[in-house]
């Protein structure tokens, strides 16, 4: 009897005692958040504020390349390469061989990036694959000031004719060929 008896006084001290440890208690936790420090301001030209989203300038580029050379009468490759060259962009080769319409041309100023020129041309190429019986797939090649490739992309002539028959929307058919971009540097 003693024995149970000392074993229930043991069970009622230890729950009594362990009654309080099963909460959580808030101690007043507070997090202090960390001082923002000044920036100094980069060097160079600083963007126009609110600053312009890749994608809008590249589609805008494309719309560009679409009205002038519609306007430029873009009717062969011969006078893709006069649309691109009223543009500015300083073609180095414009040449077709059987199914492929090979384009080179210098990249410009870097400030201003590759993409207006690329959107300019993919969408300069809509208007002669539109224009002509047989188009080629265009292939592309980006040269710095060097004369060096440090960039290729392609434009396949389906996307440019379902461009055409309202297939792709504009961004569709921009974001196509702008997932082919491939750039390198040696």
């Amino acid at each position: 009897m003693n024995r149970r008896r000392y074993l229930e006084c043991v069970l009622v001290t230890t729950s009594a005692a362990l009654a309080g440890c099963a909460e959580e208690e808030d101690v007043g936790y507070e997090e202090t958040p960390t001082p923002v420090e000044e920036q100094t301001p980069i060097e160079g030209p600083m963007p126009d504020l609110p600053v312009a989203e890749y994608s809008d300038e590249y589609e805008a580029s494309l719309e560009d390349g679409l009205a002038l050379a519609g306007e430029n009468v873009v009717t062969d490759e011969e006078t893709f390469g006069e649309a691109l060259e009223a543009h500015g962009i300083e073609i180095d080769r414009l040449e077709r061989v059987d199914r492929f319409l090979f384009l080179e041309y210098y990249s410009g100023d870097p400030v201003r990036g590759v993409l207006l020129d690329m959107g300019y041309v993919v969408g300069a190429y809509a208007v002669l694959v539109d224009a002509v019986d047989d188009p080629a797939r265009l292939q592309v090649s980006v040269l710095d000031d060097a004369g060096e490739p440090f960039g290729t992309y392609t434009v396949y002539v389906a996307w440019a004719q379902q461009f055409g028959e309202e297939e792709l929307s504009l961004e569709n058919y921009g974001e196509l060929v702008f997932e082919t971009f491939k750039t390198e540097r040696s």
